[in-house]
């Protein structure tokens, strides 16, 4: 089928016109926040690969990158080295790199953390839980919570632009991904629309 350059010209009109009537943030904070309480999963206990039993509580009063990933993930292990080196930046503070192993066994996520030399926790989410709470379908992903445990949209690495959720690899060493960091660190984060 061949559309006319009448309708072409129409149909990119209608597009130009209906995106001019949202600000470029509006989509972002349309999506609600995810309070880790809200979706049952605060005190849920979990398995870290050096065999801690830990929650996600217990990261309350910090900001914290959940970072979906596999062993069987190419692109999980491409993306480990610099994950690994802004968790050391900001060690101290309270910001922490938290690793969640999802699809795979124990011992195949201790063997990947240990091989990669990853220095944050990783949880097993071997019932998949918070794979489904979070929604984690393609991998690497990474999400961000502030200290109250609401899911927040923080600055892309790559691109620069807002974002509640990101799939596939970035350098978490760059400036512009240690600056974001900075933000969220020096910003009351009690709502999810604090930045």
């Amino acid at each position: 089928m061949r559309l006319s350059a009448t309708a072409i010209r129409l149909s990119t009109l209608c597009v130009c016109f209906f995106s001019s009537l949202v600000a470029p943030g509006d989509l972002v904070q349309a999506v609600p926040s995810y309070p880790v309480t809200r979706v049952g999963l605060s005190d849920k206990e979990f398995t870290t690969t050096d065999g801690e039993s830990v929650s996600l509580s217990d990261f309350h009063g910090s900001v914290v990158l959940l970072h979906f990933l596999a062993s069987w993930c190419g692109p999980c292990a491409i993306e480990a080295p610099s994950l690994s080196q802004l968790s050391r930046k900001f060690q101290g503070r309270d910001f922490v790199v938290l690793g969640i192993a999802i699809d795979d066994s124990a011992s195949d996520a201790s063997n990947f953390a240990k091989t990669l030399r990853i220095p944050f926790p990783v949880l097993v989410d071997a019932q998949g839980a918070l794979k489904r709470a979070f929604g984690a379908q393609g991998l690497p992903m990474t999400i961000m919570l502030n200290s109250s445990g609401e899911q927040i949209s923080f600055q892309d690495p790559a691109t620069g632009s807002m974002t509640r959720r990101i799939v596939g690899p970035r350098d978490w060493s760059s400036p512009r991904a240690q600056a974001s960091i900075e933000k969220l660190l020096s910003s009351p984060l009690s709502s999810s629309d604090a930045i």
